[in-house]
């Protein structure tokens, strides 16, 4: 008897495990014990004995229920209405009892899929989550590479912008120098007479050199000009932007 006691009693760890470790097997890795098959099968018995227990508790409740009704019936003398009330009633009850046994039901057997689905919702809340974290990286990723863009652009629109104001600053000062000269040119024809001819000669070369220099001038402006805009396509074309777009791709 005290051997058979022992092997019935539970583990020392069995009462530690909660219902989701029993559904998930989480208490099979122990390890076995002595007559381990004899407490699984008078556990099963035991079982088995309370769920016969219940079900007759529940066939005994059902036949009150008829008995009852129909003693009601035969001992009182009543009209067709009043005896499809009391059908109904017993009607109503036998389902009451019905949709108890399903409850117990889905409480023992529901159990298991409803901890299954738990399961499932959980790791794809965890999912979910890991791939909002990625975008919001990539997302920041993507700002911050924008801002030196940005900032790159600025420099070299600043940069063009000084350019071109130290040229248009040179081209005042060319000016200015040559009308200064051709004024000192008519002044000096003018009170040299016997000298116009060749004053004039020297108005004529000084004009063309003017000309050539001003056509110099302005080929160098066209050619600063698409240098400045090449530089700035190439910053575009930059690894710094080529990953940028290859994020937002991705």
């Amino acid at each position: 008897m005290a051997l058979m006691a022992a092997a019935m009693a539970p583990g020392p760890d069995e009462g530690d495990l909660d219902a989701i470790d029993k559904l998930l097997g989480n208490g099979e890795n122990r390890q076995p014990r002595l007559l381990d098959f004899v407490r699984r099968k008078f556990r099963g018995l035991m079982q088995e004995k309370k769920e016969l227990q219940e079900r007759v508790k529940d066939l005994e409740h059902t036949v009150d229920i008829i008995q009852t009704a129909q003693a009601w019936t035969l001992g009182n003398q009543m009209s067709h209405a009043q005896a499809q009330k009391v059908k109904e009633v017993t009607s109503l009850l036998l389902q009451a009892k019905k949709a108890r046994q399903d409850a117990l039901n889905f409480s023992k057997v529901g159990k298991a899929a409803l901890f299954e689905k738990l399961r499932v919702y959980k790791n794809q809340l965890n999912r979910e989550k890991a791939e909002k974290k990625e975008m919001r990286d990539r997302l920041i990723q993507a700002f911050e590479q924008a801002r030196i863009i940005k900032d790159k652009n600025a420099k070299i629109e600043e940069k063009r912008k000084k350019e071109r104001e130290i040229w248009q600053q040179m081209i005042r000062q060319m000016r200015d120098k040559h009308y200064r000269e051709f004024d000192k040119l008519k002044k000096e024809l003018g009170e040299h007479d016997v000298q116009k001819q060749e004053r004039m000669h020297q108005l004529g070369n000084f004009g063309e050199k003017v000309m050539e220099e001003l056509q110099n001038l302005q080929e160098h402006l066209s050619f600063v000009k698409a240098e400045t805009i090449e530089n700035v396509e190439a910053a575009a074309r930059s690894p710094a932007a080529s990953d940028f777009f290859i994020t937002q791709g991705a």
